[in-house]
């Protein structure tokens, strides 16, 4: 076997590598995504459930629950937002493996010829996802607190 069918032969195989990749990455994202669904619909039912004391008298036990289940929101949308990071990441890196452009510089030109106002949009929008993270979790940690502070008193 000469050099270029051994060269051909390593290229399709790191073509197909990355796109099984790129499918495992999708599933662990999904995954991920189940855990928010799951803690989200947990909390819904648990305050819905405390709203009417006939149905669940709220506990310390019940407001400990509660603590817990309103604490993995915050977590597991970190855990996402880190996951498509990193997704995003690594996809950048196989894309500019496979052109030779840097993605990065790219976007950079693209946005000064836009315009400098659509520059500090498309900036500030690229960080909307962790803005967001970082206001809700306040919320959440604070909703925790009041919580539990009567437990405390």
């Amino acid at each position: 076997m000469d050099e270029q069918n051994v060269d051909k032969i390593l290229n399709e195989k790191m073509e197909r590598l990355k796109i099984q990749f790129g499918i495992l990455q999708d599933i662990i994202n999904r995954k991920s995504e189940i855990l928010s669904i799951v803690s989200m619909l947990a909390v819904a039912f648990l305050v819905i459930a405390t709203f009417n004391e006939t149905i669940l008298e709220v506990t310390s036990f019940i407001r400990g629950l509660l603590a817990i289940l309103l604490f993995l929101i915050p977590l597991n949308l970190w855990s996402n937002l880190l996951d498509l990071t990193l997704a995003e990441q690594n996809n950048r890196k196989i894309i500019e493996e496979i052109t030779g452009l840097n993605i990065k510089k790219e976007i950079k030109e693209n946005r000064k010829k836009e315009g400098k106002t659509w520059e500090i949009i498309t900036y500030i929008n690229s960080y909307m996802p962790w803005i967001s993270c970082i206001v809700l979790t306040l919320i959440i940690l604070i909703v925790i607190f009041l919580i539990l502070q009567p437990l405390w008193n």
